[in-house]
């Protein structure tokens, strides 16, 4: 299951009807303050979390920058009042985050998730592909080495690298990391 923290000063400033629709959308609720530790490891990435709900006003300028430094590593819906609801929509736009008005619509708090959601796979789906090219581009180099240095050929450096990663017990990318060590 999904996890989503719902971040506010009172646990009544957010409906039991928004719980409810998070919870339906795959999600388990926790309820936090905004000065928890369980906060900061998040935003450090020490902890995960797919979603964040920021309940404005938390105090100061304090829910705004959470809901900036949060987007970085979940996705984010901040909750305000809808009179400045399309100021902090407009603001949080470039950081990627959804806004909303109090009090939460059910559809439209799923909308809202929705869009995170396709969003946040996306990314991770282009970061996969990004590591997969960099493993391929540090194997061919590796190959390239033992082709100009062993004199093997490409189907014989190819071999060696898998070889050398089964009996090692690591990735084609370590094998590939060893050798570039070991001749460069």
């Amino acid at each position: 299951m999904k996890k989503a923290i719902i971040v506010c000063r009172l646990r009544g400033q957010i409906s039991e009807e928004a719980e409810q629709t998070l919870k339906s959308c795959g999600y388990s609720c926790s309820f936090m303050s905004p000065d928890s530790d369980e906060i900061r490891r998040i935003l450090s990435g020490s902890l995960t979390t797919e979603l964040m709900l920021v309940v404005s006003p938390l105090g100061d300028e304090q829910s705004l920058e959470l809901a900036e430094n949060a987007s970085a590593v979940c996705g984010v819906v901040f909750l305000c009042s809808e009179n400045i609801s399309s100021q902090m929509a407009e603001w949080l736009s470039e950081y990627g985050a959804e806004t909303l008005s109090l009090p939460v619509n059910r559809a439209e708090l799923t909308d809202c998730i929705l869009r995170l959601e396709e969003i946040t796979g996306d990314t991770r789906e282009s970061a996969d592909i990004l590591t997969k090219i960099d493993d391929m581009r540090l194997i061919n180099k590796a190959k390239s080495v033992l082709m100009q240095y062993l004199k093997f050929t490409e189907p014989q450096a190819h071999r060696h690298i898998e070889k050398t990663a089964m009996n090692s017990r690591c990735t084609r990318r370590e094998a590939a990391e060893q050798i570039l060590k070991k001749y460069t």
